[in-house]
């Protein structure tokens, strides 16, 4: 009986046999290659009457390169046609934003960029292309999309940044508390006169701008009856010419806070809002809007990110420091019997390890670039826990860190040990500083000093298994500072 039995098993393997298989593996992704994008249509978001310094032009279409692989390029060829009688020959290309696989968006800012000065409205008539421009250095073109656009009476930034700073004239960024000026020129209405003005509404909101006022002792203090949080507007009646500025020493202004009128005071100073609580940025808006003496009007929204002096950044990348030699934590062998047995993780011996921060800044650079030292202490203090995402001055325990769902189907006559590895990480972030006039410089690095510990249930038929962790290695020092 023990013969045929034997000759059984034989032949069913045998039946099981034939060409071994190899492993199967995934398809590979297609390999990226660069189209020409397709251009339907072009209008502004706003009115149908045409754009406005401020709009956006939409442009449908297929096939725009997303970000993985690249970036859209917009041209503008044409003439533009200023409501002074005069033409002016348009080549201009700019980079619009991506809102999706068939449809880009571009801004007309800070004035009418058709024109030379840009500050007359008008008429484009040409065409536009986009160029889908490849990280692998191809740029394929689409064919062009003829387009007219109507410029509409618009209000044109002539000026919206930092005073005696020697910015340029228009940022987009800026730091908290810093003192800003703003100048805009109505253009495609009638300038203001003695007899009818040219009516401009500044609107503020006093959460996002600090203003130091300046009035008459009989007049009441703004800042006595202004709310914590909500709009006041600014009038200025400009009498000669087409432009309106609020700015530290400028012309003095009618105050309105809700729809009553305050009276007339000057702005000697206004100031971005120093930011609350851990947030690292917030946008500040400047809305205005014109009026002529004919009715005619324009609006605009000046938006203006203010952040934080110096902030941290970490894209998430981390590396080995060092790994510590496999340590057993329990029992040397328990073993398998003759049916197996569900073996779950447990140490015997815990461990702690303390995390710790490491710091290499250049202060030189963030003096010169007149950062407030209370930056720095924020940048130190808070910042790396909202950088890491985690409490950088904690301590880690492997009661805490390790799950309790570890576990292993121990083989009959096996064995089975509990070991457990450290690892310390590192994980690196930089300092960014931020200048007044919107540029952001490197300041240094900050590195967390991290640590992983890994369990591992090791069997054998030996007594006890050896582990199947790696062996202890470092790779470099890192020590807190």
């Amino acid at each position: 009986m023990q013969r045929i039995l034997t000759l059984a098993l034989v032949a069913t393997l045998a039946a099981c046999g034939g060409e071994e298989e190899g492993p199967i593996l995934p398809t590979p992704a297609p390999a990226w290659k660069n189209v020409a994008p397709t251009l339907n249509h072009a209008a502004s978001s706003s009115s149908a009457e045409g754009i406005a310094v401020g709009d956006e032009l939409m442009i449908l279409g297929q096939n725009f390169i997303t970000a993985e692989h690249g970036q859209q390029i917009l041209v503008f060829r044409g003439t533009f046609f200023d409501d002074n009688g005069q033409s002016h020959a348009v080549n201009l290309q700019y980079t619009p934003r991506h809102e999706g696989p068939s449809q880009l968006s571009w801004k007309m800012w800070p004035n009418v960029v058709f024109h030379p000065q840009g500050n007359r409205i008008g008429q484009f008539v040409g065409a536009i292309e986009v160029i889908n421009a490849g990280n692998d250095g191809t740029q394929l073109s689409s064919a062009p999309l003829n387009v007219t656009l109507n410029v509409r009476p618009s209000l044109v930034v002539v000026h919206a940044s930092p005073r005696n700073q020697g910015c340029q004239a228009v940022i987009k960024s800026t730091r908290e508390e810093v003192s800003m000026g703003f100048t805009v020129e109505a253009v495609g209405l009638r300038p203001g006169t003695q007899d009818a003005p040219l009516t401009f509404y500044w609107t503020f909101l006093n959460e996002q701008w600090d203003i130091d006022w300046g009035f008459i002792a009989t007049r009441t203090n703004p800042d006595n009856i202004l709310p914590p949080k909500g709009a006041f507007m600014l009038i200025d009646e400009a009498r000669a010419g087409s432009i309106s500025s609020v700015e530290p020493g400028g012309n003095n202004v009618l105050l309105q806070i809700w729809d009553k009128l305050q009276g007339e005071y000057s702005v000697k100073d206004i100031r971005t809002r120093a930011l609350e609580g851990q947030a690292e940025q917030y946008v500040a808006n400047v809305n205005i809007a014109v009026k002529d003496a004919g009715g005619k009007s324009a609006r605009l929204n000046i938006p203006l990110v203010v952040n934080r002096a110096v902030v941290m950044v970490w894209d998430g990348t981390q590396k080995t420091a060092e790994r510590f030699p496999p340590q057993k934590v329990a029992a040397d062998c328990i073993p398998g019997g003759n049916i197996g047995r569900q073996v779950s993780w447990r140490e015997d011996t815990s461990e702690t390890r303390q995390r710790g921060m490491s710091f290499n800044m250049n202060l030189s650079v963030s003096t010169n670039l007149g950062i407030p030292i209370g930056a720095w202490a924020f940048a130190n203090t808070v910042q790396p826990s909202l950088a890491f995402g985690i409490d950088v001055n904690a301590s880690i325990s492997t009661t805490e860190s390790i799950s309790k769902d570890v576990s292993l189907q121990l083989l009959p006559v096996h064995y089975a040990t509990f070991y457990r590895q450290t690892t310390k990480i590192a994980k690196t972030a930089k300092y960014w500083g931020q200048t007044v006039c919107g540029e952001r410089v490197e300041l240094g690095e900050a590195t967390l000093i991290d640590w992983i510990f890994t369990p591992d249930i090791a069997q054998s038929t030996q007594c006890p298994p050896a582990s199947n962790l790696p062996p202890a290695q470092k790779f470099f020092d890192v020590e807190p500072s």
